[in-house]
């Protein structure tokens, strides 16, 4: 099938009414016939194009197989989430960012949530290579031999590191905190501040005092490692070519990282309609401890299990 053809297959998924005769019971997934036989016949197609496919017709067709789950939203199917669950380690970075963010958009939960902590994990190993590659790169720069560093590791890399901690703020899970609250207590030293953000934002969305307390913690954590010098530049300052372009994203956490986290608790706090904390300077770490202190209550102890 031409991606032409499969495109518009999505598209008549996505348009069809929820049927009312597929259901959950028992917590197990009870399809229709019809809903049955379709899932049945596309998934068949759809591995067979994620096993020779290349890398567009694989999105493609991965986006043909969560559109499955619209003709019966209140009864997400495991067998399409497995599927999308099974190209979080992709050889293509784009693919694996595809079933991250499919797996995360109304998918069968238990599935997604044990697919989107695979594909974190997935995530995780491949920066700690792009890592050491950094390291060994800036050894390099005193004298040692040089080290090859893609556009794609460069660029492509921590956006799916991103995509990767977006994907488990939108799981609406216990599991996903404690994700989130793990990289949070990482050494800020070789961790990028764009990456401390975005787990910050996402442990906020989840909306748990856990998540919630993990972000104030690594303020109060930068803050003090800006005092004690403890979180230097990683690469040399000053550089003008496109390699110094492209890791600038990948440098260490600075003042902007902490005020981004500082903002993403104001639209938290926002969201929730509690007041914000008063002051005319600067929120520090500390206004947003007191903050916490005098809302505990209106914050969910835990987010609820499905």
């Amino acid at each position: 099938m031409g991606i032409a053809a499969v495109v518009l297959a999505v598209l008549a998924f996505a348009q069809g009414a929820p049927c009312g005769e597929c259901r959950v019971q028992a917590r197990r997934v009870m399809l229709c016939t019809e809903h049955a036989t379709e899932e049945t016949s596309v998934l068949r197609e759809v591995r067979a194009v994620l096993a020779k496919g290349g890398e567009a017709e694989r999105i493609v067709a991965l986006e043909r197989a969560a559109a499955l789950t619209a003709a019966h939203p209140q009864a997400p199917s495991p067998a399409v989430a497995r599927l999308l669950a099974g190209s979080v380690g992709d050889v293509s970075l784009r693919v694996r960012r595809k079933a991250l963010v499919l797996l995360a958009e109304g998918q069968n939960h238990e599935e997604a949530v044990r697919g989107v902590l695979d594909g974190w994990k997935e995530a995780q190993k491949t920066w700690r290579v792009l890592d050491a590659k950094l390291v060994l790169g800036e050894s390099a720069s005193g004298g040692g031999a040089p080290v090859m560093l893609t556009t794609e590791e460069l660029q492509e890399t921590p956006d799916y590191l991103v995509e990767a901690l977006r994907a488990l703020g939108q799981l609406g899970d216990e599991r996903a905190v404690t994700a989130l609250a793990t990289f949070l207590r990482s050494p800020l030293d070789r961790t990028p501040g764009r990456f401390l953000v975005a787990a910050s934002e996402a442990a906020l969305e989840l909306d748990s005092r856990r998540g919630l307390e993990s972000v104030i913690a690594l303020l109060e954590n930068l803050e003090e490692a800006f005092v004690d010098g403890q979180v230097p530049r990683r690469f040399e300052t000053g550089g003008k070519d496109l390699l110094a372009a492209l890791k600038q994203p990948l440098e260490n956490a600075s003042e902007h990282d902490f005020a981004a986290t500082s903002e993403a608790l104001e639209a938290y706090s926002t969201r929730k309609g509690i007041e914000l904390p008063r002051t005319e300077e600067r929120l520090t770490s500390a206004d947003w401890r007191q903050w916490q202190r005098a809302h505990k209550d209106a914050i969910p102890e835990r987010i609820p299990a499905r």
